[in-house]
């Protein structure tokens, strides 16, 4: 059987002509792993609400939400941080750079003319250029 070269080095064999890994495939009437994982964190108990102290119904989602709160309340910086950006959003982290970034480009040369844009094309044109900078 030939070989051919893989994209790390390795080599590739082609499969064989009538052979199938998994003959059977996916049975019948299984359920997809998302759907089970839906199913299964909708699943509702009736458990103890730790903040008032009375039994009530939960999703098991929501017992997955308390048990977090429950673990920022101990002092866990984790857990409150992970709180925190699930309701506020994650904070932006700027990356600053000093230097000169040099980027070792071919050059290029362009047929296009900028004397023939429009006052309005210009104006787009430059501040594309500002928005790709930031």
């Amino acid at each position: 059987m030939e070989k051919r070269k893989g994209k790390n080095g390795g080599t590739l064999t082609p499969a064989q002509s009538g052979y199938n890994p998994n003959p059977a495939g996916k049975p019948k009437g299984a359920l997809h792993s998302t759907t089970r994982l839906r199913r299964l964190l909708g699943a509702v108990q009736r458990v103890e609400n730790f903040s008032t102290g009375k039994t009530e119904q939960f999703t098991t989602l929501e017992l997955m939400d308390a048990a977090q709160i429950k673990k920022a309340l101990k002092g866990d910086t984790a857990a409150y941080r992970e709180i925190l950006d699930r309701f506020e959003g994650r904070p932006i982290t700027k990356i600053e750079q000093s230097g000169n970034l040099e980027l070792n480009q071919p050059e290029t040369k362009s047929n296009f003319d900028i004397s023939k844009l429009t006052t309005d094309e210009k104006r787009t044109l430059l501040a594309l250029m500002r928005k790709a900078q930031s």
